[in-house]
């Protein structure tokens, strides 16, 4: 998670899925995604998939 406050990939999924936090902010087109634990395994695999090295140019101009 962003701010480390949901410390591994799948536990991220598993928060998203039920729906993250309920708070005043929240947008009302916020749906609750309906995954089957298989489609939750399928998914931090997918996410572990992407990643790797960066390319040497990727990231903000150098100053």
């Amino acid at each position: 998670m962003h701010d480390g406050s949901i410390k591994t990939l799948a536990a991220v999924v598993d928060f998203y899925a039920g729906q993250g936090n309920s708070n005043p902010y929240l947008d009302p087109e916020i749906r609750k995604i309906h995954l089957s634990p298989q489609d939750r395994r399928d998914l931090v695999e997918f996410l572990n998939a992407l990643t790797g090295d960066l390319p040497p140019n990727s990231g903000p101009p150098a100053k």
